[in-house]
């Protein structure tokens, strides 16, 4: 695993991972906008930029990649916990994008019933503390 992808699987696996959060962990708390969703375009991708949501996404295929080939490397083949590991690597690997577009589509109804991008960008980061805290 390189450093960058390990570095990735640590800031995932923070409480508050810091991929939406920032290093911060003082920064997250309800009525405050996470780092991640500072603006819609920060988020979404503006004007030919990336967006923070497809920069955590492909940083989670790398990690994905990555942690397939080490459990390839370092599981039996036929063993159940070889299975079990690569089920549990797939299964992320489907939920963070499924969390995104969830996310995306509420920022859009929210946005439709006359919030303020304000107050639909707090909502999604209270979101991502109440996911975390749940987890």
């Amino acid at each position: 695993m390189s450093e960058a992808e390990a570095r990735y699987a640590i800031a995932l696996t923070q409480h508050y991972p810091s991929h939406y959060a920032g290093t911060d962990a003082s920064a997250v708390a309800a009525g405050k906008i996470l780092r991640a969703f500072e603006t819609r375009g920060k988020w979404e991708g503006k004007d030919g930029m990336r967006g923070h949501k497809d920069y955590i996404e492909e940083s989670l295929e790398s990690a994905i990649e990555a942690l397939t080939t080490h459990i390839d490397t370092h599981l039996p083949g036929e063993g159940e916990l070889h299975k079990l590991a690569t089920a549990m690597a797939s299964a992320t690997g489907r939920w963070i994008p499924a969390l995104h577009n969830f996310f995306g589509s509420d920022i859009k109804m929210l946005v439709e019933t006359g919030l303020s991008t304000t107050q639909v960008l707090t909502l999604i980061s209270e979101y991502v503390i109440i996911i975390c805290d749940a987890i």
